[in-house]
């Protein structure tokens, strides 16, 4: 054995099994001196589109003067350039992916700059996180030199902090305050201390442990891009999901939840199939085959509506009057120099400000959004989206459902569109060349509506059927052929196919019972297949 086979081992179940000496060969793996640890930091700016960044323009906040691209405070061009870097580790500056962040981390009372994080996940998905968030990092350190950062997700907060929206995690101790007092109340009423409302709301960070000196979340999302032209803040109501539910829900009011059936009273839909009839009889309402994948925008659509019409700047916190069980909203207050800065948001501290907590914001109803696509394995989509027309309410449906709700529903396709229903052998149909074909049944026996894109409309009754116009077959008093027949008629209704009254008498009835085109050369049968309500 030579000098390089030192730390080569005989892997001896592959020689058995007639490997190759070579293939059974293997490297004794050496002792790792990489080791991970989670850290907490804060972030400075969100990279979505790295070209982008790098190559904009880069500016004094407080003179605006301009000194030069992003990218030239962000790499070390030289050993000798003497222009600051912005970035503890600029040796990566030239390589940062999609979606990589700047972050502080364990920076306070310190001059460090921040640190480029890339991200954990891969591009296939990249979570929710804002300037000025608190975000879970994976610190990768290689030897006493080698530090990377990976960022995983934001870091999640008490209920009186956690916002889908923005969420300050440095309130905690503000909430904590509020809650001693709250308590000191016997946990009834209302905390009348204002600061300590302010504080339990404000997204200022006090004594953050990872900011640097004389660096604030104000003056973090006052020159950040993403923040200033990514971010938008707004009240997003909360979503409180099944423990078996997956809920993917973005920052602005959008949610697609993987559930079972919401709407329906569980009393209609239990089942004891697949469980025992014990778990039947016990706590258990068990609704099985009852799948649904709920996606939403704009939940809490007429709470949202009333603030959008009636908000003024200037509250503090806005009570819903009129909306049972809606959500309230509050304004996020910032230090003297910040107000720009602040925000009305979902309130998480009712508890403190009215003396109870809304424990039923979350709720929703089918129509309290501003589009959703449902898809149910045992919904009841008539009834819950309140279809009301009366001529229907005979035949509303239950069962494997799929619906989608907007103010303005449209379909879009490149060439054609056909609807069609199984059961009934129904469809409508728009084909590439602009015909448009409602049709019932298939054959000759199909009855068909056809638009074409000639202008011309063609009525089609089937071989067995006839055209009503004005009435349908259940209506004989009133529906006359339009032509005058020799055959009477019988209850006010023409025989179809009856042979026409020679001239003079023959011709088109009217409406008011007289006669036209009596000099015409009539002759034949009146219509087999048109049937007109007078």
């Amino acid at each position: 054995m030579s000098d390089n086979d030192e730390g080569l081992f005989v892997n001896i179940r592959a020689l058995m099994k007639g490997a190759p000496i070579g293939l059974a060969m293997k490297r004794k793996r050496k002792e790792s001196s990489v080791s991970y640890t989670y850290v907490k930091g804060e972030v400075v700016e969100c990279i979505s589109n790295p070209a982008d960044y790098v190559n904009r323009t880069y500016k004094d906040l407080q003179t605006g003067e301009t000194l030069g691209r992003v990218y030239d405070y962000l790499a070390a061009i030289s050993p000798e350039d003497p222009i600051r870097k912005d970035i503890t580790n600029d040796q990566i500056a030239s390589f940062i992916p999609a979606n990589s962040i700047l972050v502080y981390v364990g920076a306070k009372n310190t001059d460090e700059a921040p640190t480029v994080a890339y991200p954990f996940f891969p591009s296939h998905i990249s979570l929710p996180l804002k300037p000025g968030e608190t975000v879970w990092l994976l610190e990768e350190s290689k030897g006493q030199d080698s530090v990377f950062y990976y960022w995983m997700c934001r870091v999640a907060g008490e209920r009186q902090i956690e916002d889908l929206n923005y969420t300050n995690f440095d309130r905690s101790d503000e909430v904590r305050e509020l809650d001693a007092k709250f308590k000191e109340q016997g946990r009834t009423g209302k905390v009348e201390e204002e600061r300590l409302i302010i504080a339990a709301a404000t997204n200022e960070k006090f004594g953050n442990l990872n900011l640097p000196n004389d660096v604030t979340v104000s003056s973090i999302q006052g020159g950040s891009i993403a923040y200033n032209e990514e971010f938008v803040a707004e009240p997003v109501p909360r979503t409180f999901k099944k423990c078996s539910d997956l809920v993917l829900q973005g920052s602005n009011n959008t949610t697609i939840q993987l559930t079972t059936e919401k709407f329906r009273n569980k009393e209609d839909i239990k089942s004891p199939t697949f469980i025992s009839s014990t778990a039947m009889a016990g706590k258990n309402t068990h609704t099985p085959l009852a799948g649904t994948i709920d996606l939403f925008v704009g939940k809490e659509k007429s709470r949202l509506k009333e603030l959008e019409a009636d908000l003024v700047w200037s509250a503090d916190y806005v009570e819903s009057s009129s909306q049972e069980n809606s959500f309230n909203i509050i304004k996020s207050k910032r230090l003297p120099g910040n107000q720009s800065l602040e925000g009305h948001e979902a309130s998480k501290i009712d508890e403190y400000v009215l003396g109870k907590e809304n424990k039923k914001e979350g709720n929703d109803s089918p129509r309290n959004v501003f589009a959703r696509m449902y898809l149910g394995m045992n919904s009841a989509p008539d009834t819950d989206f309140e279809f009301s027309n009366t001529d229907f309410e005979d035949s509303h449906q239950v069962g494997a459902s799929a619906v989608m709700y907007a103010n303005h529903g449209r379909i879009f396709a490149e060439n054609s569109i056909r609807a069609y229903n199984f059961a009934g052998n129904s469809l409508i149909d728009m084909s590439e060349d602009g015909t448009i074909t409602l049709q019932s049944g298939e054959g000759d026996t199909a009855a068909k509506l056809i638009l074409r894109p000639d202008g011309n409309i063609v009525i089609k009754p089937g071989s067995s059927g006839v055209l009503y116009l004005g009435g349908d077959e259940s209506e004989d008093a009133g529906v006359a052929v339009s032509i005058n027949t020799e055959s009477p008629p019988l209850d006010g209704q023409t025989v179809p196919g009856s042979p026409i009254l020679p001239p003079p008498i023959g011709g088109i009835q009217t409406s008011m019972g007289g006669q036209a085109f009596l000099g015409d050369a009539v002759s034949g049968h009146s219509s087999s297949k048109v049937l007109i309500k007078i």
